[in-house]
């Protein structure tokens, strides 16, 4: 039906023999050779076989084509980044609340950070997560200013103390000597013995006092310097920054407090060392030099035993 020599471009569709296997015709559709096979029948010679053309595409039809599989779809929002300009705009605006604006703030720096980490993988966000981490910042400042004063008021020693003192007086009726006659205003041996046991007792409460208010202090610095160690062991960071804070605000009420006058300039003094660690601590946590600051922890509670030794040398 056609051979080698016979120019394909000139063939009209139809079956033509395959060239690739004699037992099958191929189809022409006038341009190129297709897909589209059927097996030669066995019959004489002489008998053309009758094949079926394929059906032809319609006009204009392009193959079929398998729809290329659509990327993943991406969240609609950045969820982290839209609460946390909300709690930022909330702590800007009650972080004069002691307690409530810092915590407000600081739970919009926890929320823009995951904001703005967020971000990098959503591609959308970045800006109010920044925004929260900003005011976060603020309300954290100043609720941590406002909490510490606030705080720093209702523990104050002499607020404690008037309690303490109005409650034992009511509590104590007053024991009076019994009178002999009037008192000889003229005589001046009866006035110091009136006078000195007063003297000597409100010594000693002062004394006791500041003893045990130290003390207390001292011990919820060695709480705090626990627990540094335990987020170190444990790999954490946050805990680390309200432990600093902690630890400013005891050393802040040990240093409000008048020492007597045998262990005034001592106790000035190592109050001055412990307040330099406490600050190269806190320069350690914002640098997460977790090995420095194993080793300053190391070096505070020698400056609290330091303080302890001063108070057991009041109380001999």
């Amino acid at each position: 039906m056609t051979d080698a020599s016979t120019p394909t471009s000139a063939l009209p569709a139809g079956w033509y023999p395959d060239q690739a296997d004699a037992r099958y015709y191929r189809w022409w559709d006038g341009l190129t050779w297709t897909d589209h096979r059927q097996r030669v029948q066995p019959e004489p010679a002489a008998a053309r076989p009758q094949l079926t053309p394929p059906p032809a595409p319609p006009t204009g039809a392009r193959p079929l084509q398998q729809p290329a599989p659509r990327p993943p779809q991406q969240g609609n929002g950045n969820a982290a980044a839209l609460s946390a300009l909300i709690l930022g705009v909330i702590g800007i605006l009650i972080m004069l609340m002691p307690y409530v604006g810092l915590a407000v703030g600081v739970l919009a720096l926890i929320f823009g950070i995951v904001g703005v980490r967020a971000a990098r993988a959503h591609h959308r966000g970045r800006g109010p997560a920044i925004a929260g981490i900003a005011m976060g910042g603020i309300a954290t400042f100043v609720g941590a200013a406002i909490t510490l004063s606030f705080t720093a008021y209702l523990l104050s020693p002499d607020a404690r103390d008037t309690i303490v003192e109005s409650t034992t007086v009511a509590e104590s009726p007053a024991i009076e000597a019994p009178s002999t006659g009037p008192a000889d205003e003229d005589d001046p041996a009866e006035a110091p013995a009136a006078a000195d046991p007063t003297d000597a007792s409100a010594d000693a409460i002062d004394r006791a006092r500041f003893v045990r208010l130290s003390g207390n202090d001292l011990d919820d610095i060695d709480k705090d310097l626990d627990d540094m160690i335990v987020t170190l062991d444990e790999a954490g960071f946050w805990r680390l920054l309200t432990n600093s804070v902690e630890l400013s605000f005891n050393h802040a009420q040990l240093a409000t407090r008048d020492a007597p006058a045998e262990i005034a300039d001592p106790w000035k003094a190592g109050l001055a060392t412990l307040e330099e660690t406490i600050a190269q601590m806190d320069d350690a946590i914002t640098d997460e030099r977790n090995d420095d600051l194993r080793v300053l922890i190391a070096d505070a509670r020698g400056d609290v035993q330091s303080l302890r030794d001063l108070l057991a040398a009041v109380q001999q």
